[in-house]
């Protein structure tokens, strides 16, 4: 595309998101930038993404038999308490009547997130955003796209929500309750009206209110939102220990387990941490993984409490204190991410952190990860990919070009891709930041 070309297909996007209501189904102020140009893969790219969705499936099989198996006291207990840890009893007891009550269940839905093609730095299964991301489609629809290009998979997130949700509920007019923290109520809303067009019945609750059972009842122990049966819950910033602490968070559990209602992703934590990631590579986990798996997952450990203890990443024999200690800021080239079962902590990029700062800079993120790590909470580290990508963006009535960092999303369900979108921005932290720029990722005919 020329210059002038990618100008007014950004104009277009903006007037089409502004006509939906807003960018990003909220106000102007609040969105992400405007990616005028297509994010596009060729041939083999399509087929590795494909596949990726099949190694995601896989992936997801084998840490719950990890997990299972932990439980049971085949492999060692820090395996479970890299999810567990810091929960309270009673909420322990729950997760462990979900995970082994239920342990069949997997996520219908993922997300494979990477920085470039192709480093893969995390799976995601609580897949928020997806009001938003419908949004930023359907205005990338209405501009149309340049010669020879079209959505990977298709792009139609609406559609493929509502299989997923008729496959969930098993029946063909399935009434979802859409779970949501107050912040993202108006991207839900959106969700909801698109879903709807599909012929799936929705509704959307505040997480805070539904957790006190605001609107919330229950007959003959099935769920009832507003006085409608609910069979989905589709669920975000919400897991069974915040469930497992309020009285109508109890009776959501009870229901699940008496298969009342289903839940995505299941309710077992496995589905909702990070320290997974740091199972596949792990001496004591790793031969319960296959190879596709391990090709996949990017290595990755789990950050020691005690700074001196040896830790593997890759080929690299490593301790904290060595990466504080003996290596400068350019080598000291690593992410922290949190991993454990906090929801208010563990998403939207909120902590994840690279070492590449002062010496201080990452001692002081060292010292509050090992913090957190002594309450029993998970961290993990994991090599920073340096890729950058040449990005086109809209600002104001004009465009500009500049060498960013990306992360890419793919969307499946089942394993089957069926979206994609591109995130851009001048800081590493792609994520979770309002200056980062959306482009929707397309396939050559």
């Amino acid at each position: 595309m020329e210059k002038q070309e990618i100008l007014e297909r950004g104009r277009k996007i903006k007037a089409a998101l502004e006509q939906q209501g807003g960018y990003w189904a909220f106000a102007p102020d609040q969105a992400m930038q405007i990616g005028p140009e297509p994010f596009v893969l060729t041939l083999e790219q399509i087929v590795a993404a494909g596949e990726h969705g099949q190694t995601v499936s896989r992936f997801w099989q084998e840490v719950l038999q990890v997990q299972l198996a932990s439980i049971r006291g085949d492999l060692p207990a820090w395996i479970e308490q890299s999810i567990e840890g810091p929960l309270t009893q009673v909420q322990r007891d729950w997760q462990r009547k979900v995970c082994l009550w239920r342990n069949r269940a997997l996520p219908q839905l993922a997300r494979l997130d990477c920085t470039s093609l192709w480093f893969p730095v995390e799976v995601q299964e609580r897949l928020g955003f997806l009001g938003g991301c419908t949004s930023w489609h359907m205005a990338n629809d209405q501009a149309g796209y340049p010669n020879g290009l079209d959505p990977v998979a298709g792009g139609d997130i609406p559609r493929q929500l509502a299989v997923a949700f008729t496959i969930l509920a098993g029946k063909s007019d399935p009434r979802v309750l859409l779970i949501s923290p107050v912040g993202y109520l108006s991207e839900q809303e959106f969700l909801k009206t698109q879903l709807e067009i599909h012929g799936v019945f929705a509704a959307v609750a505040d997480r805070d209110e539904f957790l006190q059972g605001v609107d919330l009842s229950f007959s003959q122990g099935k769920v009832m939102f507003k006085g409608q049966r609910i069979d989905v819950i589709y669920r975000r910033e919400l897991n069974s220990a915040t469930l497992a602490q309020t009285e109508a968070g109890l009776k959501v559990l009870q229901a699940y387990l008496d298969g009342q209602v289903a839940v995505e992703p299941p309710l077992n934590m496995l589905y909702d941490c990070k320290s997974p990631m740091a199972w596949v590579h792990h001496p004591e986990t790793s031969g319960y993984f296959s190879q596709a798996v391990k090709d996949l997952i990017p290595s990755t450990a789990l950050l020691p409490l005690d700074n001196d203890q040896v830790f593997r990443l890759g080929a690299d024999s490593l301790t904290t204190n060595k990466i504080l200690r003996e290596l400068s800021n350019e080598k000291r080239s690593f992410v922290v991410k949190y991993a454990g079962p906090s929801i208010e902590y563990g998403l939207g990029g909120r902590a994840v952190f690279s070492l590449e700062g002062s010496h201080k800079q990452a001692g002081g993120i060292v010292d509050n990860a090992r913090d957190q790590i002594g309450q029993g909470h998970s961290w993990i580290i994991q090599p920073q990919n340096h890729v950058k990508y040449q990005t086109w963006r809209l600002e104001g009535d004009e465009v500009v070009q500049e060498q960013m960092y990306a992360r890419l999303l793919f969307y499946y369900i089942r394993g089957i891709l069926f979206a994609g979108q591109a995130n851009f921005n001048k800081n590493w932290k792609v994520a979770g930041n309002k200056t980062t720029v959306m482009s929707i990722i397309c396939r050559k005919e």
